[in-house]
């Protein structure tokens, strides 16, 4: 019993030290920390939420998309909900859960819009991430050397991309539509909040909520029998 308490107490002292450690240590060098830990094992969970209010002709029309992505090196899974406020557009309402991943030489995707469905495969590209139509608004592609005081200002744990740096960080024409953008480095994870507002045909304001989780743990396990 004395055994268990005493390598009990040393774990929670561990864990503490650890807690501390990332503490002490500031937003930026957090970011740098963590990203360079998602690059190296190529293994994160992101969850994103985007809050979407599309005006036309003064009516509005409101929707969420949740979307959840796993990577696990060269295993990608993917689901995904697009709902509508508005039941005169629940017909636009989509759901989607896949699988890509690598068969041989040949890069594949697994998909299914329900779970009582069957799964289809076919294959695809290296680039595609499963997100569909959602990819243009989300992406962890940042040039992640630029998470510094040149670029962020900093506000507790938050880091706030300065204005004057848009054009710079983000890629040709996108910085135009950009509102605010920041990050919050945790322990283990990263929270990344931005606002855009794309004023074409259909003026859209989006809110995009992400959080960065399990990096460097998450595994990705496609279904044998599906393949």
């Amino acid at each position: 019993m004395k055994k268990r308490i005493v390598t009990t107490v040393i774990a929670v002292i561990f864990l503490l030290a650890t807690l501390l450690t990332f503490t002490a240590c500031s937003p930026y060098e957090t970011v740098q920390s963590l990203t360079q830990k998602m690059e190296e094992t190529k293994k994160y969970t992101m969850n994103i939420v985007m809050d979407m209010t599309m005006s036309y002709n003064g009516q509005e029309v409101h929707c969420v998309a949740d979307a959840t992505s796993k990577t696990d090196v060269d295993k990608i899974y993917v689901s995904y909900e697009v709902a509508y406020d508005d039941e005169e557009y629940a017909s636009a309402n989509v759901s989607l859960e896949s699988y890509i991943y690598l068969d041989g030489s040949v890069h594949k995707i697994m998909s299914r819009e329900d779970e009582s469905e069957g799964w289809s495969t076919y294959e695809t590209s290296s680039s595609d991430d499963g997100l569909g139509f959602l990819d243009g608004y989300i992406t962890v592609d940042f040039d992640w050397d630029k998470f510094t005081e040149d670029y962020f200002d900093q506000e507790g744990n938050t880091l706030i991309l300065k204005k004057d740096k848009y054009d710079e960080f983000f890629p040709a024409l996108l910085a135009d539509y950009i509102n605010y953008f920041k990050v919050t480095a945790g322990f283990n994870q990263i929270g990344i909040e931005y606002s855009m507002t794309v004023n074409m045909y259909v003026s859209t304001n989006i809110i995009v909520n992400m959080s960065i989780t399990n990096i460097g743990t998450t595994t990705v396990n496609v279904p044998e029998a599906d393949k």
